[in-house]
C-alpha cells in the first residue's frame, strides 16, 4: 500500500468518525463541515492516528465520493452526510431527517437577530473584550427552545466585575436565564469568561467535546482578541481535530460598537481604577461566590471552572454523554 493510499484510508476514517459526532446531535453535516470539524482522535480519547496530516477540502471530497466503504456507512441527501439509517426514526427517512436539519438552520437565523441586540448592549460594558456565540446557534442547528451561549473575553484582574455588569445587564433587559431554567427559549446564557491576559483554557475542560465547541464560536465583537484566543488554544484543540489554519475573517453576524459607546467604556473604566476597582472587583467577586454557594448542586453533573483567570458554567452540559457514547461507538465502524 503507497503512501497516499494510507492517507487515504486513514482520511477515510476521520470522516467516518466526524458524521459519527455530529450524529449524536442529530445534526447532518456538509462537507465544508466536516472539514472544518475533521474528528482525528481515537474514540475521542485524544490519540492521534498515524499517519495524519492536514488534508485539504478538496482531497477530502474526492474520499466522499469515491469511498465505498464510507457509501456503505453514511448517506448523502441535498449535500448534507450522515449515517446511514440516521433518517429510520423521522417522518420522510433521510430526507426528512435532513429535512429537519434545514428548518433548524432558518430557525437559527431568526434567533440571530435577537442575540445581535443584545450583544450590541453587552459589548461595551466596562472590562468587555471580547463576546462570541458558542452552542447551537453557531453550528446554525437551534430549536424553538434553545437559548444562546456566550464565550467573553474580559480584563485581567475585573472577571467578576465585568461578570456583574453582564448580569445586571441581561437581567434589566429581561434576557438572562436563571439557574433553575430548564428551557430558556431566546435567554443569554453567560455561562464561560477568561482574561486576556491568559487565553489558555483549563486543563480538566480541554477534550474532544470543547474542541468542537470552541473552534465552531463566532466572534460578534472583539475580532482581534479572538484570534489570540486561537493563538493560545490551538495546539490543544488540535489534538482531536483537524481543523483548517485559515484566515479568521469577520463573521458577518458581527457586531460593530459605535466609538461614542466605545469611549464611554473606557472613561468609566478609568473611573474604575485602583484602589475603587480593586475594591468593587473585591466585593463583586465575595457577593457572586456567595451566591454560587446558595446554589450549588453537587448531583448536577458537567464541567465547572472557578479560578481568578477562567469562570466556566455548565453544570447541565451534555458533555460527559457525548463523550461517553462516542466512546461506546467506535468499535462499530473501524477501517483501522
Amino acid at each position: 500500500m503507497d503512501q497516499k493510499e494510507v492517507v487515504d484510508r486513514h482520511l477515510e476514517q476521520y470522516i467516518f468518525d466526524t458524521i459519527r459526532y455530529f450524529d449524536i446531535f442529530e445534526m447532518p453535516v456538509t462537507a465544508t463541515q466536516i472539514w472544518r470539524s475533521l474528528v482525528v482522535t481515537r474514540s475521542g480519547t485524544g490519540v492521534r492516528w498515524q499517519g495524519q496530516r492536514v488534508v485539504s477540502l478538496r482531497q477530502l471530497r474526492e474520499v466522499l465520493q469515491r469511498s465505498r466503504w464510507l457509501k456503505e456507512r453514511m448517506e448523502n441527501c441535498w449535500g448534507y452526510y450522515c449515517l446511514r439509517g440516521a433518517g429510520s426514526g423521522s417522518s420522510g427517512g433521510v430526507r426528512g431527517y435532513v429535512r429537519r436539519r434545514l428548518v433548524r438552520h432558518i430557525l437559527a437565523q431568526y434567533k440571530w437577530k435577537i442575540a445581535r441586540r443584545v450583544v450590541r448592549l453587552l459589548a461595551p460594558l466596562p472590562f468587555v473584550r471580547m463576546i462570541g456565540v458558542t452552542g447551537s446557534l453557531a453550528l446554525g442547528h437551534t430549536r424553538p427552545a434553545s437559548d444562546f451561549d456566550l464565550f467573553i473575553i474580559v480584563r485581567r484582574g475585573r472577571i467578576w466585575s465585568a461578570r456583574l455588569w453582564l448580569l445586571l445587564v441581561t437581567q434589566l433587559t429581561g434576557r438572562r436565564r436563571k439557574h433553575w431554567n430548564e428551557e430558556a427559549p431566546d435567554k443569554i446564557c453567560l455561562n464561560h469568561y477568561i482574561v486576556d491576559s491568559s487565553l489558555t483554557m483549563a486543563a480538566e475542560i480541554r477534550n474532544l467535546y470543547t474542541a468542537v465547541l470552541y473552534t465552531q464560536a463566532i466572534p460578534l465583537t472583539g475580532l482581534s482578541m479572538y484570534r489570540r484566543w486561537i493563538a493560545a488554544n490551538g495546539q490543544w484543540m488540535r489534538r482531536w481535530l483537524m481543523y483548517p489554519a485559515a484566515p479568521i475573517l469577520a463573521w458577518r453576524q458581527a457586531v460593530k460598537t459605535p466609538r461614542l459607546a466605545w469611549l464611554m467604556q473606557r472613561w468609566v473604566e478609568s473611573l474604575l481604577l485602583e484602589p475603587i476597582g480593586g475594591g468593587l472587583e473585591w466585593v463583586a467577586e465575595k457577593v457572586q461566590r456567595r451566591t454560587m454557594l446558595l446554589h450549588a448542586d453537587p448531583g448536577r453533573a458537567g464541567r465547572v471552572v472557578v479560578s481568578d483567570t477562567e469562570l466556566a458554567f455548565h453544570p447541565d452540559s451534555k458533555e460527559s454523554h457525548v463523550l461517553r457514547r462516542f466512546a461506546e461507538e467506535y468499535g462499530q465502524g473501524r477501517l483501522l
